[in-house]
């Protein structure tokens, strides 16, 4: 290779790995779980830890930010496990195949310990960001133990997800309903009835808390009332005959990747607050399963803060995997377990094939898998790589006065069209003669590149 290409490459290949990394540009949390420590609650009778909570894992991949408040409430220690773990799935692995751990919660069914309306069996862990954002993107992966039960009649109800403003004040994060500190937030569950098959089930929580927790105030479609404010649909593809277990739901005991983008309306009362997600498919292709606004359902934003909010502006600050449940199955002290895995939460994005830390957990998935997987993420690093270098190219362009453009676009061309100059020196030290000069060019160009990322990418908002 021509020294001078060489320079140019060489410089070109540092301006990127300077820049901020396409797959990892915006994450403020991610956890694949498999470097914790194996961790459980013990059967507490009551096992709320509080925000900075000590005992709480940390994360495996996201430097000092580590899962930091937790709750957890068994009906009974008699259960055999505990409500909420990180350890490897009690059968079958990781979602990547490659026996790596996942957090665990079990389900333990409430007709010994209150019956239908308990409420109970309640475990997540939540991690409290360090600042407030506008705008977050999430992604996690989840599955169900083969051999699912659910309630007949009335319907089987388990909150798995949950994106929420915490208000930062000295107590709980786990301080919800008017009286507390917790809105608005934003509740993804798992639905399922008899008679009204499987459901698309969100909770809405808005502000004021203490006047508009259950988005009373809101005037957009569907959301008006004093309800829960819940947002059920058939799950699309689905009959009224077909159970969680059904393949490509939610419990039919494979691994299924959750999409989530949310926003906050952009002032009080402003009828633009966005939920998107999908389901197994690419954000980035793919229409959402779900999302508000939706003309197509005369559908409205959500007024994640109403017209009567008076507080300063606020933000999405907390995540949390897991939840309370509400049904009844089996007999006895009955039980069954779900797993997630590769939590990410970002204010870009996540591109398809985005692998936490950049590296998949405990070497590559095997065969078509894998090469299916890699050639997403190539695929999706490529496309962007190609949309910032068109934009890139254009700001630096109007960026530079017309002289200065013509002088670097002159000399290069002279550079390149009589192929003389000599390089002296190693590495890229280069000078002299019109290749250096060439390189020379490499170097500025890389530079307004670098310059343009930095400038043009979305920070925490």
């Amino acid at each position: 290779m021509p020294r001078a290409l060489g320079c140019g490459l060489a410089v070109a290949v540092l301006a990127l790995t300077l820049a901020p990394g396409l797959a990892r540009a915006g994450v403020v949390f991610e956890d694949d779980f498999d470097s914790q420590p194996d961790w459980n609650v013990n059967h507490e009778a009551e096992g709320g830890c509080d925000f900075p909570c000590a005992t709480t894992p940390g994360s495996s991949s996201s430097g000092t930010l580590q899962w930091n408040a937790s709750y957890a409430v068994p009906f009974s220690s008699a259960f055999a496990h505990p409500v909420a773990s990180i350890q490897r799935p009690p059968s079958g692995t990781d979602h990547t195949g490659n026996g790596g751990k996942v957090f665990i919660g079990y389900h333990q069914s409430s007709g010994n310990y209150g019956g239908n309306g308990a409420w109970g069996g309640n475990s997540f862990l939540e991690v409290v960001l360090p600042q407030d954002y506008a705008e977050l993107y999430a992604r996690l992966w989840l599955k169900a133990q083969a051999g699912w039960q659910v309630e007949a009649g009335a319907g089987s109800m388990a909150k798995m997800f949950r994106i929420e403003h915490w208000d930062r004040t000295p107590g709980t994060t786990f301080e919800y309903f008017p009286a507390g500190h917790t809105a608005p937030a934003w509740v993804w569950y798992w639905y399922y009835s008899s008679v009204y098959g499987v459901r698309l089930t969100q909770g809405y929580r808005c502000s004021p808390q203490a006047s508009d927790y259950y988005c009373q105030n809101n005037t957009s479609g569907g959301l008006s009332g004093s309800e829960e404010a819940y947002d059920g649909a058939l799950w699309p593809g689905s009959t009224y005959a077909d159970t969680p277990t059904t393949a490509g739901l939610w419990a039919d005991g494979s691994w299924h990747k959750l999409d989530v983008h949310l926003k906050l309306n952009s002032a009080p009362g402003a009828d633009d607050g966005i939920v998107q997600w999908w389901w197994d498919a690419d954000p980035a292709t793919a229409a959402p399963i779900f999302e508000r606004p939706n003309a197509a359902l005369s559908k409205g934003g959500v007024q994640w803060q109403s017209s009567s909010t008076t507080l300063p502006a606020k933000g999405w600050n907390t995540v949390g995997i897991g939840g309370n449940t509400d049904y009844v199955f089996g007999t006895g002290d009955a039980e069954q377990w779900y797993a997630i895995d590769d939590v990410v939460v970002s204010t870009d994005p996540i591109p398809a094939g985005y692998i936490i830390g950049g590296v998949r957990d405990g070497g590559a998935p095997a065969g078509d898998a894998a090469a299916a997987q890699d050639g997403a993420a190539l695929a999706d690093a490529a496309a962007a790589r190609d949309a910032r270098a068109t934009a890139d190219a254009a700001d630096a362009r109007d960026a530079r006065a017309s002289a200065d453009a013509a002088t670097f676009a002159d000399g290069a061309r002279a550079d390149g069209a009589t192929g003389g100059g000599s390089v002296t020196g190693t590495g890229c030290g280069c000078r002299a003669g019109g290749a250096g000069r060439a390189s020379g060019g490499a170097v500025a160009l890389a530079l307004l590149v670098l310059a343009g990322r930095g400038r043009r990418r979305r920070g925490p908002s």
